[in-house]
């Protein structure tokens, strides 16, 4: 039986991160059912100790003086910072259970010993999705390029440079990414900033959706039982009766909406404990966050994947992007993104603070899907994006 290894970041203790790596392991091993697939259990050092709970190591991990000052000065302004961070990591630890994950754990930060661990392992390696390739503030080399390993076929999956500009790539850097990439059989990317990338290395690629966008939440093997949320809501006094908005961004955003809405509407948040909101949810396993949109009428979300996962829920996702560009030629992940489902009339752009325009259409957006739920479009929409998800399982056919 031939034997596919997928390596990206899954051990973050973020949402996203578990999600992507879930939702394409998930989605091959249906599509692959002749082929195992596991997702390779590689991981840094460094992110080890990033996703510590305890004080010292998360101090450490962070560079410059200024930004371990800002995390002691978090614990000392909110004690129960810590413990929040112990119960969230205890509900990713529950959820790996739903990772197919190799039966060995290699963390390593040298690139020689982790290459000559996946020498002979497997038949075909996929690298991604999620930022394998962005190299700011990453170790580099890494291992996501998998440059030196041989009789293994290379592919990638939505990988993505992220924020990396390709016009600031040194000229050493660029040519080893070139020389590690020509090794690739299939590049698939996610956005536009690792295109243009490539471009300039006149290397060939395809454009693939983010995983997250292929789950079938409401046929999905791992079944969340929703009761807990349920209770959580009950308790929090929010019924049906209610226009129920999921809040990752700021309290302004919630300030606003109260301030129109008052009591009529309910504000959950998964990102903040913000004092406008009427309940926030720390805790939630990366399965039941992925779940929870579905309880939600709307989300205002700054988060990509948090934005992706809403709307994999058919709920309307007004996205609110810090970003909008990552300089004059870059859009944010988060544009690329409903630019390619065609959404930006969900999309405001917050690159230059919040101020009296963007509430402005928060608020209009807000009432226009409170009364007309676009679901049938949402739900069009990501039928169209996962179309470029069949032309890579297609390639993967052709080697197995």
């Amino acid at each position: 039986m031939k034997k596919i290894g997928i390596l990206t970041f899954h051990r973050a203790i973020n949402y996203g991160a578990f999600m992507q790596a879930y939702a394409l392991s998930n989605r091959l091993k249906k599509d692959l059912k002749d082929v195992e697939i596991e997702i390779i259990d590689y991981e840094t050092e460094a992110s080890m100790y990033r996703y510590s709970t305890r004080m010292f190591d998360m101090i450490k991990t962070q560079s410059g003086i200024n930004n371990k000052i800002k995390i002691l000065l978090k614990v000392i302004a909110r004690p129960s910072f810590l413990e929040e961070k112990r119960q969230l990591n205890q509900a990713f630890i529950a959820d790996y259970k739903y990772l197919p994950l190799s039966n060995e754990k290699m963390v390593t930060d040298d690139v020689e010993v982790a290459t000559k661990w996946l020498e002979n392992r497997y038949d075909i390696i996929i690298v991604g999705s999620d930022c394998v390739w962005e190299t700011m503030g990453y170790p580099f080399p890494n291992i996501y390029f998998l440059k030196g390993l041989k009789n293994v076929i290379k592919i990638s999956y939505a990988a993505t440079v992220d924020r990396l500009f390709y016009k600031s790539i040194s000229a050493e850097k660029e040519s080893y990414i070139k020389e590690a990439l020509e090794d690739f059989s299939y590049l698939g990317v996610r956005d536009i900033s690792t295109e243009l990338m490539l471009d300039k290395m006149s290397l060939k690629y395809q454009h693939n959706c983010d995983p997250t966008i292929l789950l079938d939440l409401k046929d999905d093997d791992n079944v969340v039982d929703m009761g807990r949320i349920d209770a959580i809501f009950n308790r929090a006094g929010i019924t049906d009766e209610h226009f129920v908005i999921g809040m990752m961004g700021q309290n302004e955003y919630c300030k606003t909406i109260k301030q129109s809405y008052g009591d009529n509407c309910k504000i959950v948040s998964l990102y903040g404990n913000y004092s406008d909101a009427d309940l926030y949810i720390a805790d939630l396993s990366p399965l039941e966050w992925a779940h929870i949109f579905s309880r939600f009428d709307l989300t205002i979300s700054t988060l990509f994947h948090g934005s992706l996962l809403s709307l994999v829920n058919g709920t309307p996702t007004i996205a609110m992007d810090n970003w909008n560009s990552y300089n004059d030629e870059l859009p944010s992940k988060i544009k690329d993104v409903y630019t390619r489902l065609g959404l930006l009339n969900h999309y405001i752009s917050c690159e230059y603070g919040f101020g009296a325009e963007q509430r402005k259409k928060l608020l209009e957006l807000t009432e226009r899907f409170k009364n007309e739920p676009d679901t049938d479009i949402i739900n069009n929409a990501i039928i169209k994006e996962r179309e470029s998800y069949s032309n890579f399982v297609s390639q993967i056919k052709k080697w197995i």
